[in-house]
């Protein structure tokens, strides 16, 4: 794994390699190159949960920024040079491992309303079909936060010129850098994060502004009201690295405002953002609003990081013989005083099934410092693949909700998970096998 990660920062390095030492542009992208629906909590600022290995994401957005390009000459604002842009983002993900994340996005630009500024007569904006540049970008998770207090992730992007940039929506060369990222939950609904980095491509020089590496930085959080509905609020910010935020032109920074929700569809998120200009820089929009659609994977069930469980002696509480944890009592496994089945195909839960899920709810009451409960779908082996699959994730989150709606502690945060037929019980050619293979079970962390 180390000789793969030193392998991709050294093609990074050397594909930022060709942008000439001293080349000098008037002509850049002001397109973000940053999906609202690519993995992770926040709108453009980066977290460490991302995707697990083998999930993959795919995902269509819509952009429309609103005078994304004002400059200034002599610091007297001209007029505009690129008056709307209308994007729609298409890209994926796909996960080789936990721990790394490749993805790709690619900018179509239906509209790109724009004046030449060489041109020193005043005319009227100029409406082009084109392409943006491809974004490659990669994430390395360090510390992934559901698993340790505080989650980082290191995230280098580069960008292939595929665009026109004449048009002010691609570069000429390569451009690319790297965000650092650090963030935190809060309880069940809450996640913090903050990103910094750097950037650099060519120098871009032109009427007041000059500029060429770049310093990022950005923050913010996003609430979770329900297990599928989230509310997102960031500042996104870039600056001059040599001087920063000392002048407004070359520190443009945004806020941006953003909800998803899940569907009743697996896996398909709907969602819409909108954004405003904090400091008017060189590629800020005055407002702009996006709005799209992703599909992604089911999650993976990844197993804990301590696998020797041993029963914990029962001290007086008739719940705890319930309760099973790892040497570390860091992680653990509750096993329901009997099975929770289902029927073949079905996701629906019996009475005697929801009365084991209301003594669950009781332990978990009682036991305030369990933080996280992962509960693992299963399913037989009858039918195809892809529906064991939604089968087993639809099961989990049966469970997830009925222990939502019976009462659980504010802080400890539920997460539905579906594996499919694996790690069968029973016999997979019998009716008493296959029973004991529809269900689900229960992993929690302190």
């Amino acid at each position: 794994m180390k000789k793969i990660k030193q392998i991709l920062i050294l093609s990074l390095l050397t594909l930022l390699h060709t942008i000439p030492a001293y080349s000098t542009t008037d002509r850049f992208s002001v397109l973000s190159q940053q999906s609202p629906f690519q993995p992770g909590d926040l709108i453009t600022n980066l977290g460490s949960d991302n995707l697990l290995k083998n999930q993959w994401q795919f995902w269509a957005e819509f952009d429309y920024l609103h005078h994304p390009l004002e400059l200034t000459r002599g610091g007297v604002t001209v007029g505009g040079i690129v008056d709307r842009l209308f994007v729609q983002h298409i890209g994926g993900a796909w996960a080789p491992a936990d721990w790394w994340n490749l993805e790709m996005d690619f900018p179509l630009v239906y509209k790109v309303e724009y004046r030449d500024p060489t041109i020193p007569i005043a005319h009227d904006a100029t409406s082009k079909f084109t392409f943006g540049d491809i974004f490659l970008r990669q994430r390395f998770t360090i510390l992934r936060r559901t698993d340790y207090p505080v989650g980082l992730s290191l995230n280098p992007y580069v960008t292939i010129p595929t665009g026109q940039e004449s048009y002010y929506v691609a570069d000429k060369y390569p451009s690319g850098g790297l965000v650092i990222s650090i963030d935190r939950n809060f309880g069940k609904h809450l996640a913090m994060v903050i990103n910094t980095g750097a950037e650099t491509g060519e120098r871009i020089n032109l009427y007041d502004l000059d500029t060429r590496h770049r310093l990022l930085v950005g923050g913010g959080f996003s609430i979770k009201p329900t297990s599928t509905w989230a509310l997102k609020a960031e500042v996104a910010s870039k600056t001059d690295l040599e001087h920063p935020f000392q002048d407004k032109l070359r520190s443009p920074t945004e806020a941006l405002f953003g909800t998803d929700i899940e569907t009743g569809f697996h896996g398909i998120k709907i969602g819409a953002t909108g954004g405003l200009s904090i400091i008017r820089g060189y590629d800020t929009p005055l407002f702009r609003f996006m709005a799209g659609i992703s599909y992604s994977s089911p999650r993976p069930y990844r197993a804990p990081r301590e696998k020797k469980i041993k029963p914990q002696k029962p001290d007086g509480d008739p719940f705890e013989s319930m309760i099973h944890t790892d040497e570390s009592m860091i992680r653990g496994q509750i096993e329901t005083l009997k099975p929770i089945h289902f029927k073949s195909g079905s996701v629906s839960l019996s009475r005697e099934a929801k009365a084991l899920l209301n003594t669950l709810s009781d332990l978990l009451l009682k036991h305030p410092e369990i933080k996280e409960l992962e509960i693992i779908g299963y399913a037989d082996l009858v039918g195809s693949p892809e529906k064991n699959e939604d089968l087993s994730i639809r099961r989990a989150e049966v469970v997830a909700r009925h222990l939502e709606l019976r009462g659980i502690p504010d802080d400890l945060e539920l997460i539905p998970l579906g594996v499919s037929s694996e790690h069968p019980l029973g016999d997979n050619h019998t009716n008493e096998g296959r029973e004991l293979n529809r269900r689900v079970e229960f992993h929690f962390s302190h």
